[in-house]
Formats: structure tokens, C-alpha cells, sequence
């Protein structure tokens, strides 16, 4: 999980960065089979991994793994 989220925080800057940040996204996520969303999770009532919670974006799940 903790690569995910450098890569997260990477892509982030990145796309912060960038002249037109919503192509910079699209033209991420295109090169990607598979995308996720990670963000700081501090609500206890909901699953999170490290403290961060994901959703897939982008791919095709297949098997789903809750962990708290």
C-alpha cells in the first residue's frame, strides 16, 4: 500500500503541476491498465489500509480484500 501511495502523491504533483491538469489525468490514466484513487481515510467507521482508503477508477477487479 505504501507504494500505491507515493505513487498517488507523485501523480498528484504532477498533475498539480501541470499547464492543463485535466489532460495530464486523462493522459495518465490512459497509460495505466489499472487506476485507483487513494486518500487519507480518518473516519473509523469505514475500511481503510495504512489509514488510506481506494477505489478503483479504472480495471477490472478481481477479488475484493476488506481490511481495517
Amino acid at each position: 500500500m505504501a507504494k500505491h501511495i507515493a505513487r498517488g502523491t507523485e501523480n498528484h504533483i504532477v498533475i498539480d503541476t501541470a499547464p492543463d491538469s485535466e489532460a495530464k489525468m486523462a493522459e495518465i490514466m490512459d497509460l495505466a491498465d489499472v487506476v485507483y484513487a487513494v486518500w487519507a481515510e480518518t473516519d473509523k467507521r469505514k475500511p481503510k489500509i495504512s489509514g488510506h482508503a481506494l477505489v478503483m477508477l479504472k480495471g477490472r477487479p478481481v477479488a475484493a480484500v476488506h481490511a481495517e
